[in-house]
């Protein structure tokens, strides 16, 4: 089954009410043991909610009511497994038959059919081996059917059956992205709840308590898995857009040429709206430029434009682009203490607005090298050069940095693992130490793809032209 939606296997040896919910309940059912809950939903996030099921009320819109009458379904549930194997042996129909003889007993004041989904519980003991004549214990106390519960008796069984142990509440989660990126469902799967077991050395069948517990495959290592997949309102295949992130992951797409205005123009693709809407549309004063510029942005949504060479001043030269003013105006327009550059270089913007200038290869370290221009001094003085751990690099690797300042620097493609690869440089060993390797969930890239890095390290991976969706697209790997 592909995404969007769920398949939730109950295992454990209850009936179960499930249900996937928002505001309230949009989907639900009661699902037998070893028999799975199989919806198509969308692509969005639900609550999801079970609980023994115990007596045919539905439970969906008052789950705090499953627990008075627990006690007493649960002593039919006992009554019922004591007689051992030969009491089910003949089916549903021995079955309800044994259910309305307890009840004719006086051991439950329910009507028979009401202890019928029961029934399938303690019909799971039908296999383990009790004898007929085994005695069946709550914590130590004796389930006598002859005989009413003694008070002792009821509050042992209402603990095992204690709403923390029949019910779960998880919340946040996801159905799965929807086509054109659907893929495999991951299956769910419900375990524990109270169960019995044999007493050693002893003819003794002793109910115990255990809790509903949802158990799924270990969660993938960090950047193994896409927490969002999705094509955006702006259109694929025109090269004249770079991308940057805002801090709250709003998407900045720089459009360099061939503008409407004549120059620059900066459209923010808004997160709010899952990328599908733009939040702002406008020129700059920024003029049209060529490759010889990269950008970067500040938390407070400066956009910093790094002129690399061919400039006036002879050096690498930064352009910040006022946000509070609309991107109408510069909030600074500077000369640095980097020589001119080339595409040796790559640039990020770190979260104290220090430029981070990276060079690549042709380095006197024979290492990437990490040269950083303070922004405490207008940029005329380096707060670091240095080299780091990473080899020399090419034009396979493009960079970005954290908001700690670690070093995300990926390798598009030609990796080993087949993937593109990241290396995570530590800003807290100034370099020279890396604080992740690994490979990632998206397969090898080239130039039509543009890597980014939120506030919370999740990477963005914009792909510009060649997606299914016929739009700019959005994928995000979970940090």
């Amino acid at each position: 089954m592909l995404t969007p939606g769920f398949a939730i296997k109950n295992e454990t040896i209850w009936p179960l009410q499930i249900s996937l919910s928002q505001v309230g309940p949009l989907y639900f059912d009661v699902i037998q043991p070893g028999q799975s809950f199989v919806r198509d939903t969308g692509a969005v996030w639900f609550t999801l909610k079970a609980a023994i099921f115990l007596d045919e009320k539905d439970r969906i819109t008052n789950w705090d009511a499953v627990k008075p009458v627990l006690f007493v379904v649960g002593a039919a549930i006992l009554a019922l497994s004591t007689a051992g194997a030969a009491g089910f042996a003949s089916g549903p129909a021995a079955a309800a038959m044994l259910a309305a003889d307890v009840v004719s007993a006086g051991l439950v004041d329910l009507a028979s059919g009401s202890v019928l989904p029961a029934v399938t519980a303690a019909a799971t003991l039908a296999g383990a081996g009790f004898s007929r004549t085994a005695v069946m214990v709550v914590d130590g106390h004796v389930i006598d059917r002859r005989r009413e519960l003694t008070p002792a008796a009821q509050a042992a069984l209402e603990n095992v059956f204690s709403i923390g142990n029949i019910s779960l509440t998880s919340g946040g989660c996801y159905a799965g992205p929807p086509w054109p990126f659907r893929r495999e469902l991951t299956p769910l799967r419900i375990t524990g709840g109270p169960t019995f077991r044999r007493v050693p050395g002893k003819d003794q069948v002793e109910l115990v308590a255990g809790r509903l517990q949802i158990d799924s495959p270990p969660p993938p290592a960090a950047y193994g898995v896409f927490s969002l997949q999705t094509g955006t309102a702006l259109v694929a295949g025109d090269g004249n857009y770079r991308f940057v992130l805002a801090s709250n992951r709003d998407l900045v797409a720089i459009k360099t040429g061939n503008t409407g205005s004549g120059g620059t123009e900066i459209h923010i693709l808004s997160a709010d709206s899952g990328y599908r809407q733009f939040s702002v549309q406008t020129a700059t004063a920024l003029g049209p430029v060529d490759r010889n510029w990269e950008f970067g942005i500040a938390p407070n949504r400066d956009v910093f434009a790094i002129h690399k060479n061919n400039t006036g001043s002879g050096t690498t030269e930064v352009h910040v682009l006022s946000a509070a003013h609309g991107y109408k105006t510069f909030a600074l327009q500077s000369r640095t203490a980097l020589a001119p550059t080339d595409g040796s270089w790559a640039f990020a913007i770190a979260h104290n607005r220090d430029v981070v200038a990276i060079k690549k290869s042709a380095t006197g370290t024979g290492m990437t090298e990490v040269h950083i221009l303070a922004a405490s001094a207008n940029y005329q003085v380096f707060a670091i050069q240095a080299g780091t751990a990473l080899h020399m690099t090419d034009d396979r690797w493009t960079f970005d940095i954290a908001r700690n300042g670690d070093i995300f620097a990926f390798m598009k493609n030609g990796a080993g693992s087949g993937t593109c690869e990241l290396h995570i440089l530590a800003a807290q060993a100034n370099y020279r130490q890396f604080a992740i390797q690994t490979k990632t969930a998206l397969h090898e890239i080239d130039d039509t793809w543009s890597l980014r890095v939120s506030g919370d390290r999740d990477v963005f991976a914009i792909r510009k032209a060649g997606g299914t969706s016929n739009s700019t697209e959005v994928h995000v790997m979970k940090g």
